[in-house]
């Protein structure tokens, strides 16, 4: 525990500085990306039978407000093209 006290007084941005510091520094770094391609296959498949199952259906929400958000852009772009070409006559 006592090698870890450093971090007690530090901010969150110079821990993260820290972190990147080691990170850096390490010579071999095949055994964290392994784990972090382990781990990122593990938590699709879980996204999937999570889905498969019923689960939320947030992306098919988000695309669809996506969508919405910009069709009504769009026609109050083409509305205000409509007004300009209006007050130009």
């Amino acid at each position: 525990m006592e090698k870890y006290n450093i971090f007690a007084k530090l901010k969150h941005t110079n821990i993260a500085k820290r972190g990147k510091k080691l990170w850096r520094g390490l010579k071999d770094k095949t055994e964290w990306e392994q784990k972090a391609i382990k781990q990122m296959e593990e938590y699709n498949k879980a996204v999937k039978e999570y889905e498969a199952n019923g689960g939320s259906n947030s992306v098919a929400k988000r695309r669809k407000l996506a969508n919405k958000l910009a069709s009504k852009k769009a026609k109050r772009k083409d509305s205000s093209e409509e007004e300009e070409d209006d007050e130009s006559v």
